[in-house]
């Protein structure tokens, strides 16, 4: 079948219009893969910042524990405080950029960052009932009590037998040693010798010649002594568990945020290249 001369020139005219028109639909679909390209290369540059942090975080937060146990104070408080803010903003901005079935998992991360909290405050509150310094809490009415004895013997007991007295203070001082080396190490070895002083110092107050009441005064002051020294250990034994539980809890968190983040990187990268 012939064309004629106006339909051919119709097609002519066309064909520029058809190929500006398929060159923009694959301007179009090109520009639309490489801005996907770049948004994802994004979602993942943010995802992989923001575990960075949270790793980071997480170790300020294994840190400062281990150092609030040797050495409390306030310093360590708030370094702690700051570094597990940081750890929840991390995570929740990964939580938000990561979507879909990771967000309950991520979740479950997030009940651990708060268990870790309420631990950590747990031992702050029982670490400040120790005393952060010698003039504060239980420390302090240990040397409060201890000096309570060696006062007694040195004015009050003044008047027995001089060797006595000598091995009624060297006992006592004995104690303290005892009471210094557990409370640097915590370990089972000197706890166990205070306490065998203790009773070879109370052996020695009733082997002494001296008044009946003065000697019960004595007894009464280094069992105060005894009694608050019992009162560290107990409070020890409760902190070690806490000091435990954090590290575990923030272990934990590591281990899940290897292998969920790895698995969402993974699925960022497997995205498909199209909108």
């Amino acid at each position: 079948m012939k064309m004629s001369v106006r339909s051919r020139i119709v097609i002519v005219a066309a064909i520029p219009l058809l190929g500006f028109l398929f060159n923009k639909v694959v301007f179009t679909v090109s520009k639309s893969k490489v801005e996907h390209a770049f948004e994802t290369v994004e979602r993942a540059s943010a995802l992989t910042d923001n575990s960075r942090e949270l790793s980071g975080a997480l170790a300020t937060m294994r840190i400062r524990t281990r150092d609030f146990a040797k050495q409390p104070g306030q310093d360590q408080i708030r370094a702690f405080e700051t570094a597990h803010t940081i750890a929840v903003k991390a995570l929740a901005t990964i939580e938000a950029s990561v979507g879909g079935m990771e967000q309950p998992k991520l979740a479950v991360m997030q009940g651990q960052l708060s268990e870790i909290a309420a631990s950590f405050a747990d031992l702050a509150h029982r670490q400040e009932s120790l005393g952060y310094t010698d003039s504060q809490g239980t420390r302090a009415r240990m040397i409060k009590t201890a000096n309570a004895v060696e006062r007694i013997i040195h004015d009050d007991l003044s008047w027995v037998e001089t060797n006595d007295a000598h091995r009624l203070l060297t006992s006592l001082l004995t104690m303290r040693r005892f009471e210094s080396e557990y409370r640097l190490t915590r370990s089972a070895l000197p706890q166990s010798e205070f306490f065998f002083e203790f009773d070879n110092f109370n052996a020695l107050l009733g082997s002494i010649t001296a008044a009946e009441a003065m000697k019960a005064h004595l007894g009464t002051q280094v069992r105060d002594y005894k009694d608050t020294f019992a009162e560290w250990i107990a409070i020890v034994g409760k902190v070690e568990p806490l000091i435990a539980s954090i590290e575990f809890d923030i272990e934990r968190i590591t281990d899940r945020k290897s292998t969920r983040l790895n698995s969402s990187h993974v699925a960022l990268s497997r995205m498909p290249s199209s909108a």
